[in-house]
């Protein structure tokens, strides 16, 4: 997907504790991080 893993993942651990639904949970997702994280 074109994303640096370790920045991707950082921003996952950043942000999943403050998730509260299922859309929260799936813009975490690699095919949704592009514009967040590249």
């Amino acid at each position: 997907n074109g994303l640096n893993e370790y920045d991707w993942l950082k921003q996952i651990f950043k942000v999943l504790p403050n998730a509260q639904s299922l859309a929260d949970i799936e813009a975490l997702l690699p095919w949704h991080c592009k514009d967040v994280v590249g």
